[in-house]
């Protein structure tokens, strides 16, 4: 026996999702069990057990549809039907510890609701950091959240299609620049209210340095002849604020911002002793720095 799970169903009649004293409301519980056929399941409210009446009906779904689920349909909600019912699954052979879920029907039970703080979409991070993307649930119970990415054929970081939550938060470990877009966070009817999920979007935008070439190049060059280094930017973001710095050993020789540009250039005239050596050429964005390295013998 494995993964037990609820939901509630408020009155099907009623376009609000709220549960009402009047109204009907149906509380079902799911278990994983092989078989599933051996399953039996009880039902209690307040420690109490419950028996199948007019108003309080105790279903099983056809294995088919919905395997290894139970349901208590309360007709006409009473406010002395306010309580805890809890629903114990078990395995007919016995030998298997029961799985006992808790669900609590009172007034303050209400249907979810999914924000995103203001401050977290976008969220602006660097390759290879921890990032924690957030949707803000509220709801009693509150429900699982499903994460998925709002592009439906890319999988999510793990590389499943979808990622559950149980407090609205997907940790995104060592993040790539792959993983940026928009992620999509969902109510699940697990655990919570089986109605139409709420969900919002939240923007990842994920800063990496400049790739840059060539990364290393060797240049042969006789004395008083001229020499053009070159150095070019393959792949950046941001890719607005590049700048870049040419040097030669340590001696900085020059400095500089990109236009529209993809390139930057370093000419020697005409070279000299002094002039051989290794120049190296730092391309630069807010998320670090990529390098070309020539070599001038």
């Amino acid at each position: 026996l494995k993964k037990g799970r609820f939901w509630i169903t408020p009155d099907p009649y009623h376009k609000d999702d709220n549960i009402q004293i009047g109204r009907e409301v149906k509380i079902s519980c799911q278990v994983e069990a092989v078989p599933s056929e051996e399953l039996t399941f009880s039902w209690f409210k307040n420690g109490r057990p419950l028996r199948s009446s007019e108003r309080m009906v105790i279903t099983q779904t056809d294995p088919d549809v919905s395997p290894g689920t139970t349901n208590l349909d309360i007709i006409d909600l009473k406010f002395t039907d306010f309580g805890t019912y809890t629903c114990v699954a078990s395995l007919k052979g016995g030998g298997i510890s029961d799985i006992s879920i808790d669900v609590n029907i009172s007034s303050s039970t209400v249907p979810p609701n999914l924000t995103v703080p203001q401050e977290k979409s976008p969220l602006v991070t660097r390759e290879g950091d921890t990032i924690e993307l957030q949707c803000q649930v509220t709801g009693k119970p509150k429900p699982i959240i499903l994460w998925s990415r709002a592009d439906k054929e890319v999988a999510m970081p793990d590389g499943s299609m979808q990622m559950e939550s149980y407090d609205g938060t997907l940790r995104i470990v060592n993040v790539s620049r792959e993983m940026s877009g928009m992620y999509r966070c969902q109510t699940s009817q697990y655990n919570g209210f089986n109605v139409k999920p709420r969900e919002a979007l939240v923007q990842l935008i994920v800063q990496y340095p400049p790739a840059v070439e060539p990364a290393f190049l060797e240049i042969r060059q006789g004395q008083d002849r001229s020499v053009t280094m070159s150095c070019r930017v393959l792949r950046a973001y941001p890719i607005r604020v590049l700048t870049y710095e040419w040097r030669l050993g340590n001696k900085l020789l020059r400095t500089g911002q990109f236009d529209s540009q993809e390139y930057t250039e370093y000419p020697v005239k005409s070279l000299s002793n002094e002039n051989y050596g290794i120049y190296n050429c730092s391309i630069i964005n807010e998320a670090g720095a990529g390098r070309c390295s020539f070599l001038v013998t």
